[in-house]
């Protein structure tokens, strides 16, 4: 799987504020409560403050600390002013130019526990839960991309660079597929290897394979709505469940003990001999 799937969109997306926040989102992430109201209180003059709040809310709703300040949205800025009782929230400028601004970034991650992404417990957990996802699921790489920036902010983890976040996800899928491959293909012969491998074997005097002329064919026999990409696999509860269940008993290699307990004849184990006992 290629390594860059991410649109210059979402690359440019990442990690900062896309226009003013919804009220939802306002109520959600940027509510300061009794104990934001009391680790603010410590700073000193309004600009203080107002910079000092900002910093915490943003951190909670996007997951950095932004490196420019003044790219906050005036909305948050008011909201803000008004919850600490701010008049003059065109201070606020002045924090953004100011020094302490990265004193109380690092204070902030101290008294809220933000972790680094580079620490090697939060990328075991992280991709232990990717590979979950990849393992029972098909998403696409940047479905998998926003689920662990979704992930990153609910275990308070600061978000890495676009590019490392990338390659991770990647590396995961790329993992997991590779693992499902082996699978499938451990119990296949010889022969149906080579039966299969035949299928992509391009004739001399051709141009397609036979893979691509039964692709085609059926193409013409079958309405095109169901290979129209955009469409979305669409899972039961029943079926995702099943399919867990499958995988789970091949990961466990106890599949073929399910269909012995079905099918008695099927893939009978071996005897094992138990050595005799010498006469004492």
């Amino acid at each position: 799987m290629p390594v860059g799937f991410l649109t210059d969109e979402q690359r440019y997306a990442y990690g900062r504020f896309n226009g003013e926040p919804t009220a939802d989102q306002l109520a959600r992430y940027f509510h300061l409560d009794d104990t934001d109201r009391k680790l603010i209180s410590n700073r000193r003059a309004d600009h203080n403050r107002l910079g000092f709040a900002v910093q915490l809310c943003t951190v909670r709703f996007l997951g950095v600390f932004l490196e420019n300040l003044s790219e906050t949205p005036p909305g948050i800025v008011a909201y803000l002013g008004h919850q600490l009782g701010i008049k003059d929230t065109g201070s606020f400028s002045t924090y953004c130019a100011s020094e302490a601004r990265w004193d109380h970034a690092a204070k902030i991650r101290s008294h809220c526990g933000f972790r680094e992404f580079s620490e090697p417990q939060v990328q075991f957990r992280l991709n232990r839960w990717l590979y979950a996802l990849c393992w029972t699921g098909t998403d696409r790489p940047s479905v998998l991309f926003d689920r662990a920036i979704a992930w990153l902010l609910t275990h308070k983890v600061l978000l890495p660079g676009a590019t490392v976040l990338e390659r991770c996800v990647a590396r995961v899928r790329s993992r997991t597929q590779e693992r499902v491959w082996g699978q499938l293909t451990r119990q296949i012969s010889e022969a149906t290897k080579t039966k299969l491998e035949n299928l992509l074997v391009v004739p001399e005097d051709g141009h397609r394979s036979l893979l691509d002329r039964l692709r085609l064919d059926t193409d013409k026999l079958i309405p095109n709505k169901r290979f129209v990409k955009k469409q979305q696999m669409q899972w039961t509860l029943r079926g995702a469940h099943l399919l867990l269940q499958t995988r789970t008993k091949v990961l466990n290699e106890d599949l073929d003990e399910v269909f012995r307990h079905w099918y008695p004849k099927f893939r009978p184990q071996p005897q094992t001999q138990e050595p005799e006992l010498k006469a004492a």
